[in-house]
């Protein structure tokens, strides 16, 4: 099938063949299986009810994108429309595969395969390694803040293996400072999050879980056992551990929000802004039923194996909630606050006489943040308090088969309240 133009409308006859391929694969491939049926009628509904008539395919995508998250929001399915670039039929999926309790494929003796990369890393990966080398890698920026702050800015996460020397390059610029901001406000994500998290501890550790469909098996994902780069933080006890803060949006998504979930989850850093977009389900992109509109189709659930717990739809909350906007001067003032407080503890020798230059920056510009973001915090009606206050959350959750758990946690927050 071809298109003539970009206005033109898509005509019945490849509307309903595309209605139909994404229906039948929404309902083989979709990891919440109670709801794919519902998912799949809300669509193949609306084409009977003539929703889709003489839409072009930008308008088509939408409104079926619209459809598709209507019955439980996931963010992650959507129909893409792409005029310029013809959408091959993916490989069917063999489901008689063996898989240990890793989640590798094994064979009948029960070792694992070799995988060769080539075999792995199909079309749609191959476009995003392209995607990746054209925007950085994802890193957007490497500054050093007044107080020997380091602050990583990153726009999306690519796989360890391509992306992982220029996170190497970045730690290496930062290595020295005193504290780090990662910055995930733009974040939309990518693909995985272990060889990121393995610059801020040491050791090889299962540290996330997801759960396959149509597979029906569990994975296991674990951090990196070495690394390009200098390691900002280890995972030794008597190590001193300097602060880690990560920023977050409602634009956080997917990748960048497990980066973020697992920091948390593992007691690596705190994160500053908001709740973020709640993209907890990994995707598989298919061919619907045309040569140009291919589907995103959530395929698993990620969750960590400590709690069971993940972030779809509910997203994770900020340690230090604020505007995303005031982010940035709410975890330098916190780091600054970290860094003055230590220096103040200091005496000589082991008080320097470069940290004691040092002292009066971090206290003069941890003086104009205090000012600048208590007026921002007071503006946005959020609380400022000089004690320390304990929280209770419930967070709702579902299990790798679906079922809905709640969780309550109590925790304590402080700094954010004694910025004014």
């Amino acid at each position: 099938m071809s298109l003539a133009s970009l206005n033109s409308s898509i005509s019945a006859s490849e509307t309903q063949a595309i209605i139909e391929a994404l229906a039948a694969k929404v309902r083989f491939n979709y990891v919440l299986q109670d709801k794919a049926d519902a998912i799949a009628k809300a669509i193949e509904t609306a084409l009977a009810e003539g929703k889709y008539e003489n839409l072009t395919g930008e308008k088509l995508s939408e409104a079926v994108t619209s459809d598709l998250r209507s019955v439980n929001g996931d963010k992650h399915l959507k129909l893409v429309f792409s005029p310029k670039h013809v959408i091959e039929e993916e490989p069917p999926k063999d489901l008689t595969k063996k898989y240990n309790s890793d989640g590798d494929e094994v064979d009948d003796e029960g070792k694992v395969v070799e995988q060769e990369g080539s075999a792995v890393v199909d079309a749609n990966m191959l476009s995003f390694h392209e995607f990746c080398s054209y925007n950085g890698h994802g890193v957007a920026g490497v500054e050093i803040l007044p107080g020997n702050i380091g602050f990583l800015t990153l726009t999306m996460i690519g796989p360890p293996g391509l992306v992982e020397p220029f996170w190497a390059s970045a730690m290496t610029l930062l290595q020295h400072t005193n504290a780090i901001i990662v910055d995930l406000r733009k974040n939309s994500g990518g693909a995985g999050s272990g060889g990121l998290l393995s610059y801020f501890m040491s050791g090889r550790k299962h540290y996330k879980s997801m759960f396959w469909v149509p597979e029906n098996v569990t994975s296991k994902d674990y951090t990196l056992e070495t690394v390009s780069g200098p390691r900002y933080n280890d995972s030794n006890p008597d190590t001193p551990k300097r602060p880690v803060y990560i920023l977050t949006s409602s634009k956080t998504f997917s990748s960048a929000e497990a980066f973020t979930f697992f920091m948390l989850d593992l007691e690596l850093g705190q994160t500053v802004g908001e709740t973020t977009s709640g993209g907890g389900h990994p995707c598989a992109f298919v061919r619907a039923g045309h040569d140009h509109f291919e589907a995103s189709i959530s395929v698993g659930r990620t969750f960590s194996p400590k709690t069971g717990l993940g972030w779809e739809k509910i997203g994770v909350p900020p340690t230090v909630p604020c505007a995303a906007g005031d982010a940035k001067d709410v975890a330098h003032l916190l780091c600054l606050k970290t860094v003055e407080a230590r220096l103040a503890a200091l005496q000589p020798p082991a008080l320097t006489k470069a940290m004691a230059k040092l002292l009066p920056t971090v206290e003069e510009v941890r003086k104009s943040l205090d000012a600048k973001v208590g007026h921002a915090t007071r503006a946005a009606g959020t609380p400022v308090k000089k004690t320390t206050t304990t929280t209770t959350t419930t967070t709702k959750s579902l299990s790798p088969q679906g079922l809905l758990t709640t969780t309550t946690k109590s925790s304590i927050i402080t700094d954010y309240q004694n910025i004014a």
